[in-house]
């Protein structure tokens, strides 16, 4: 394959900063996006040259943004050895969810007790963007479209975002990122095996929040994650993925 001058693959266009307010926010995004997306597989050894090469950018700021991901948890730094995606597990799955569970509420409590009327038309405008984006890939059935993806985790962000606590807020992000690495992984047998209404799963939960139901919101959000990682576990989905990030 050919390599551009910056030494990118000239199907990948090189990394533009974008909306992002650095280009080292880009680099953060870009390969936090490569490993929930499974580019980079749970336990796999990071190359810092090839993702040089992928994006364009000085090997530094690739060091840097790894080295802010591994801070987040989603990158191992191994002594003198560089690199490595962050393993998965059942175990790491259970205490993510739980932990995740008690954010969220903790979130949706405040949000529900402080929002206003732009945040009500905030959460009803991105539940009626999410209503409207097919939830799978177009070119492959078990994969969820990134169109969907992206606009899934703006309605979560939108029912929190009354919340008062920027600390709430700044885990809250952190524990969507870990759990969206564990959501993939299960997108399969939501089509194969399992009916679930998630457009209803998420319509109820805006409704219990606009109609400032803060015990309803908790309990549905609790199920909501809860299933997901019923799923995983239930299938042996997350010890499997364990074996294969560690062999």
């Amino acid at each position: 394959m050919a390599y551009n001058a910056a030494g990118a693959p000239p199907d990948i266009p090189l990394l533009q900063r974008g909306d992002h307010p650095s280009l080292r926010a880009a680099v953060i995004d870009a390969i936090r996006d490569e490993l929930l997306n499974g580019m980079l597989p749970p336990g796999q050894r990071i190359s810092v040259k090839r993702l040089h090469q992928r994006f364009g950018k000085g090997l530094s700021a690739i060091r840097e943004a790894l080295c802010a991901l591994a801070a987040e948890g989603m990158v191992i730094v191994e002594d003198q050895r560089g690199f490595r995606a962050a393993p998965v597990s059942a175990r790491d799955l259970e205490d993510l969810t739980r932990v995740r569970i008690e954010i969220e509420c903790l979130a949706i409590r405040d949000a529900i007790a402080h929002g206003d009327r732009e945040w009500e038309a905030l959460l009803l405008a991105e539940f009626h963007r999410l209503a409207g984006i097919p939830s799978r890939d177009a070119t492959d059935s078990r994969r969820i479209s990134r169109a969907y993806e992206e606009q899934h985790r703006r309605f979560h962000d939108a029912l929190i975002s009354a919340c008062g606590s920027d600390w709430t807020k700044t885990f809250h992000t952190t524990l969507h990122h870990h759990s969206e690495r564990y959501r993939k992984l299960v997108v399969s047998y939501y089509a194969a095996s399992h009916v679930r209404d998630i457009l209803g799963e998420h319509r109820a939960l805006m409704e219990a929040a606009l109609r400032r139901d803060a015990d309803l919101a908790t309990r549905l959000i609790t199920q909501h994650i809860e299933d997901t990682a019923k799923i995983l576990l239930r299938h042996g989905i997350a010890a499997q993925a364990e074996r294969q990030s560690t062999a």
